[in-house]
């Protein structure tokens, strides 16, 4: 906003104190900028004089060819948008273009892909970002499920050892369950809702296990251990590892001539080692 702010006043400062044919002759020579908000500006205020009506045959002239540079600035910045993966950027340009040649098949077919490959991007963002927010919870309850396990095996403790830990985390996990849980239901992907199921699974065996702890505090510490399998390393990272690879395979995917059928720009990654 700052930027048109002073674009626009460096056009009217040009144009203080000329004449009619000399306030032309200066948006003539804007015309020939590559900056798109000068041309943008200098675009209004040719059509301001159309509009009024005089000299109007030498300002649509000018407008014409400014029209004609506005154009070709737009679809360098679509390509070049297009090229570093900045979807918003190419489909806020590709719109501008369509506005300026509505019945321009390839423009309004491009404003199309932008927009279906922007939505794309950005479902994929929202998942995968929110899949690595699961993956912290359900890590950090990981990590201090092994430390406690550790300690439970030094001291040969069993099921009451377990107590508060799974009341504690009995909890979070119930809340997790349940987000995850609402959250598929509100997803029409059919790869992102599978994700999503994935982890409602993890969560809720999770949470199982912490509910079967809690009504049997008796348990021995093999009973416990047999239980915490599903937190185990091998186990923890498996879960993980297979959304990761799934996800992949989406964004990786390819038609029958080997074209990738997604332009998505990431994967989803967990942080955690695949050996």
């Amino acid at each position: 906003m700052l930027k048109r702010s002073v674009v626009l006043l460096f056009v009217m400062a040009t144009l203080i104190g000329c004449t009619l044919d000399d306030e032309i002759k200066t948006l003539k020579n804007q015309a020939s900028s590559n900056d798109f908000d000068v041309l943008v500006e200098t675009k209004k205020e040719l059509e301001k004089i159309v509009e009024e009506g005089e000299k109007d045959r030498q300002a649509k002239k000018v407008l014409k060819d400014v029209d004609k540079k506005i154009r070709e600035n737009i679809r360098e910045s679509i390509n070049e948008a297009y090229s570093d993966k900045r979807l918003e950027d190419a489909l806020k340009y590709s719109e501008m273009l369509v506005e300026m040649e509505p019945e321009d098949e390839e423009a309004r077919d491009a404003y199309k892909r932008m927009s279906t490959e922007y939505k794309e991007q950005k479902e994929f963002d929202e998942v995968t970002e929110y899949a690595k927010g699961v993956f912290d919870e359900l890590e950090k309850i990981y990590k201090d499920w092994d430390a406690l396990l550790r300690e439970a095996i030094l001291k040969n403790r069993g099921g009451e050892f377990f107590q508060d830990f799974s009341r504690e985390r009995l909890k979070t996990t119930q809340d997790l369950t349940r987000d995850i849980e609402e959250r598929r239901l509100l997803t029409e992907n059919d790869v992102y809702r599978e994700v999503l199921s994935d982890l409602h699974s993890y969560s809720s065996n999770i949470e199982k296990m912490f509910i079967d702890l809690l009504l049997d505090k008796k348990q021995s510490l093999s009973e416990v251990r047999n239980k915490g399998k599903i937190l185990e390393p091998d186990y923890f990272t498996g879960v993980f590892l297979d959304i990761q690879s799934d996800m992949d395979d989406y964004i990786n995917e390819v038609d029958g001539e080997g074209n990738k059928i997604r332009n998505i720009n990431g994967n989803l990654r967990f942080g955690i080692s695949e050996e």
